[in-house]
């Protein structure tokens, strides 16, 4: 979830009443104020006004989508303070984990508010979308992220404790070695400048889809009395939980964090409440491989390669992050594995293995029926077998050498660039 938070586009424009001067001069879009400044709404009505008079301005798109895809986020982050986000189950849950501002008087927060937050993301994420799906020419847009801000606590301003960098806490983006992106550091130097091109239209497209995805399938199951044991793990003040359970544990060892812990695996049991949401679920899915497909093809044709937000073959990165053309090549077979689990056509393996005097026994699950068939999710029972056992066949599965050499190619953190990558 860290790295989108990253994609904030430079918007051909100029500065608003909060803007802020850019580090230094790298050819950043004038607009670029309005985002160091974290106005939002300054830049998409300048965007908007742009776009009246010319429809076709895709620089503008490009950065209407982004600022639309930034303001789900930052009222998402806005929700989570207003709460009192905790997420003392340490960044498991997703969307649960983003560092929201502290508040000392949060609000109560129930169930459906829970769940509302997360359609609306979705919403805006779609919002986001359907701007970027207008583009069809070269987008050149340059931005310094490390000035980015965002009002994450709602207050009407951003102030320094609010960049976007601030996401990503101490991990950051750290894939090559001490190399990369860290939210606890100041930024130095030119700001982390980083030209944006036609093949981030893909990318940030391919981003909605994934992101939606995961929305999709969490509001597809109904988890609900989850929230009415253990929501205090997620909120301060959460409607529905016992008032025992919200009592301050304080700090360390203690049986009621262990109770608390064994809980939250065991009310992972949540019926289905929205099946449609799982189909959509995988529609989205197989879009992001399609989005980043063509990022790949878009990106293997340029010339150029400088400050790219996903290098190519011999192109520098803001980052720090390098893609030689083995590393394109296996991320492109990737794709291919992705797409065939997805469409049923090859299955994951099934870990538990099958009396040896079965030769017909099923030795895979078919995820395309995962989701188009969604049962309830008893996390326990997954892990154990048994809630594999409906989506259980006999053919042909993913072979675990392709996963294996994925990870070589990818230093043994494949998953980490893959959150980059998407």
């Amino acid at each position: 979830m860290s790295s989108p938070l990253l994609l904030c586009l430079a918007l051909p424009l100029a500065a608003g009443p909060q803007a802020a001067p850019p580090p230094a001069d790298h050819g950043l879009s004038p607009v670029a104020a309005f985002l160091a400044g974290g106005d939002l709404a300054g830049a998409e009505a300048a965007l908007n006004e742009t776009l009246e008079k010319s429809p076709g301005d895709d620089d503008a798109l490009f950065s209407l989508g982004v600022v639309k895809f930034l303001g789900g986020i930052e009222e998402f982050v806005q929700f989570l303070s207003a709460h009192g986000s905790t997420d003392r189950l340490g960044g498991l849950l997703p969307f649960a984990r983003l560092p929201a501002p502290p508040n000392a008087d949060p609000q109560p927060v129930s169930y459906e508010q829970w769940r509302q937050a997360r359609v609306e993301l979705i919403a805006a994420f779609d919002e986001a979308d359907a701007v970027l799906a207008k583009i069809d020419g070269p987008v050149d847009v340059r931005l310094a992220l490390a000035e980015l801000r965002l009002d994450l606590n709602g207050d009407g301003s951003a102030g320094e404790g609010e960049r976007v960098l601030s996401l990503l806490g101490r991990g950051g983006l750290q894939l090559e070695g001490r190399r990369g992106v860290r939210g606890d550091e100041p930024p130095a130097g030119d700001g982390l400048v980083t030209h944006f091109d036609r093949a981030d239209a893909e990318w940030l497209r391919g981003y909605c889809d994934l992101l939606s995805a995961i929305l999709e399938t969490m509001l597809a199951h109904d988890a609900e009395n989850w929230w009415n044991h253990c929501a205090h793990l997620l909120f301060a003040e959460p409607e529905g939980v016992p008032a025992y359970l919200l009592t301050d544990l304080g700090e360390g060892f203690s049986v009621g964090r262990i109770a608390d812990a064994v809980a939250a695996i065991h009310h992972v049991n949540f019926p289905v409440r929205e099946p449609e949401r799982m189909s959509r679920a995988r529609q989205r899915l197989l879009g992001m491989i399609g989005h980043s497909r063509a990022m790949w093809e878009l990106i293997l044709a340029e010339t150029d390669g400088d400050r790219e937000w996903i290098p190519g073959p011999g192109q520098s990165s803001s980052t720090g992050v390098t893609m030689s053309r083995e590393r394109v090549d296996g991320w492109l077979t990737f794709l291919d594995e992705a797409e065939a689990l997805l469409n049923g056509e090859k299955l994951v393996p099934f870990w538990r293995p099958q009396p040896a005097d079965r030769a017909d026994a099923p030795n895979g699950v078919n995820l395309r029926r995962v989701f188009e068939e969604p049962r309830r999710f008893d996390l326990v029972e997954w892990v154990q077998g048994p809630g594999a056992e409906p989506y259980l066949e006999r053919g042909e599965a993913t072979d675990p050498a392709v996963w294996r050499r994925l990870q070589r190619l990818f230093n043994g953190n494949f998953f980490g660039f893959a959150v980059l990558i998407n």
